[in-house]
């Protein structure tokens, strides 16, 4: 793919950590591997061809000029076509095969939608082009009852990558239309069908639907109410996500000013911590710990790992607390680890500087997926509660030795 350096740093990075993990799943590379993605590809064109209408600079011109307008924002070298079909609903999909694509727009969108509007919606469509998205097939992996069963941590990473592609997709749908209100105004129209007769009651209305999902995120998290299944962050969620990157986003597509790294860093730790604090995807039912079956499932080894990060991290606060203890104990139960666990206590008593010496030395070369740290720093920070600096230090060292991403452990702290 030649999505231009620029871009590509545009691309919020929790995502862009998931799907590089999600690439190393066995049956994500068997997917990918697939000699029959060329025809499917095929088979999906003549599908368009024979139900909906291609658009052409002929038959709709003010329509074409928009499109062409985002790929000239965009660029990318991609080569794709649009085309419409007969539907009631306000949607858009995109299919995409190496650098080509098909984007299908429905005719009420199109008919309803502002130009802005629209470029903001097929910008977005063209985001997941850019990025590479089609390589993982979340879908059919969760929701095709002919596919072979997957297992729940996969299924859970699945969910979360999914959730994180539309923050990225969203960006470029940015670019593309370069105005924040008209971004806000087909968030809304998505939602509810119609404008308010006041267009600028718009944002105040989305900012006050975001606050209310934040607050109701906290009671949900308090109460371990859990059961999210969704591939899509509610709209609300979607939009201050991106107006905390708009005015940085609007300065590099109006004048080419690249966004410091130090500052897209900032930003994307601000997203994160808004998905953090809104999204329940870390929310667990009954005991924070994961089942045996599913940390097997993830890696052989997870039990271990995660019970000597429990021993590393509450080691770093002095002499292990009576309650650090029985957490750990507890743990070790639950996930019937293949571990001498009062051998281990004895170690990590009598000498605990030795002892984290040999548990970094034992991860070092242990590259663990996004989610295995996420379950390893959550369950450290609920047995550590309320975490000393000396713990928060440790999780942050224990999330650089496992090369987890530089905000995993903020984004989990936030959360409790």
């Amino acid at each position: 793919m030649n999505t231009s350096a620029p871009l590509k740093a545009l691309r919020f990075n929790y995502e862009a950590h998931l799907f590089k993990d999600l690439t190393r799943e066995p049956r994500i590379r068997a997917f990918q591997e697939q000699a029959q993605q060329e025809q499917y590809f095929t088979l999906h064109k003549r599908h368009l061809l024979g139900t909906a209408v291609k658009i052409t600079a002929d038959l709709f011109p003010k329509l074409y000029r928009v499109y062409q307008d985002c790929l000239s924002h965009l660029g990318g070298g991609v080569e794709g076509h649009l085309y419409i079909h007969q539907d009631s609903q306000y949607n858009a999909h995109v299919y995409a095969h190496e650098q080509r694509f098909d984007i299908l727009l429905t005719s009420a969108l199109v008919k309803d939608f502002k130009p802005l509007e629209l470029a903001f919606v097929m910008g977005h469509e063209l985001g997941h082009v850019l990025f590479e998205h089609h390589q993982i097939p979340a879908g059919h992996l969760l929701f095709d009852e002919q596919a072979e069963p997957i297992s729940a941590s996969l299924a859970k990473s699945l969910l979360q990558w999914s959730r994180a592609a539309e923050i990225s997709a969203d960006r470029m749908g940015f670019l593309a239309c370069g105005d924040l209100t008209s971004a806000a105004n087909a968030f809304f129209k998505t939602a509810c069908g119609i404008y308010p007769d006041d267009e600028r009651l718009v944002l105040s209305a989305l900012h006050a639907q975001f606050a209310e999902i934040e607050h109701l995120t906290q009671d949900m998290q308090k109460q371990k109410v859990s059961g999210y299944a969704s591939t899509h962050p509610l709209i609300p969620i979607r939009f201050k996500s991106l107006e905390l990157i708009s005015l940085d986003l609007l300065a590099f597509r109006n004048q080419g000013k690249i966004i410091k790294e130090r500052d897209l860093n900032m930003i994307n730790q601000q997203v994160q911590t808004v998905l953090s604090n809104t999204e329940p995807v870390n929310i667990q039912t009954g005991h924070p710990l994961p089942s045996r079956t599913e940390a097997v499932e993830a890696q052989p080894e997870f039990p271990a790992l995660l019970l000597l990060s429990l021993l590393f991290v509450a080691s770093h606060d002095g002499a292990l607390q009576r309650k650090d203890i029985q957490f750990i104990r507890d743990a070790h139960q639950r996930l019937q680890a293949d571990l001498n666990l009062d051998e281990v206590f004895t170690d990590c008593q009598n000498n605990p500087a030795s002892f984290q010496q040999q548990v970094l030395e034992e991860f070092a070369g242990h590259r663990a997926t996004q989610d295995m740290i996420l379950q390893v720093l959550h369950s450290c920070a609920l047995m550590c509660q309320p975490c000393t600096p000396a713990q928060i230090q440790a999780m942050h060292t224990l999330c650089r030795c496992l090369h987890g991403a530089n905000n995993l452990v903020e984004a989990v702290l936030s959360t409790l």
